[in-house]
């Protein structure tokens, strides 16, 4: 999913009083997983990765694994973020 999609989904759990900690922990999930895949990767492949060659599938692969992470990454601290203004107008 790209970002547009995940926030759009945070923006309807907030409209609903959806379950935002829910919510976080499927993306956490989701980034876990990512990121395990990232590093499983990088041993693998990272001598392919590294240097002048751009244009190589591992670096496209790797490329796009860690902007879905960035995305995950960005979509959870905005569930924070509204779980934490949640929070503080119960006080």
């Amino acid at each position: 999913m790209n970002y547009t999609q995940l926030n759009s989904i945070l923006s309807d759990t907030v409209a609903n009083n959806g379950d935002l900690a829910s919510l976080k922990r499927t993306w956490a999930t989701h980034l876990v997983k990512v990121s395990k895949f990232i590093e499983m990767f990088l041993e693998k492949y990272g001598d392919r990765i590294m240097g002048d060659k751009d244009n190589t599938p591992e670096w496209n692969l790797y490329s796009k694994k860690t902007e879905e992470y960035n995305t995950y990454a960005r979509a959870i601290r905005n569930v924070e973020y509204f779980i934490a203004k949640d929070n503080v107008s119960k006080l």
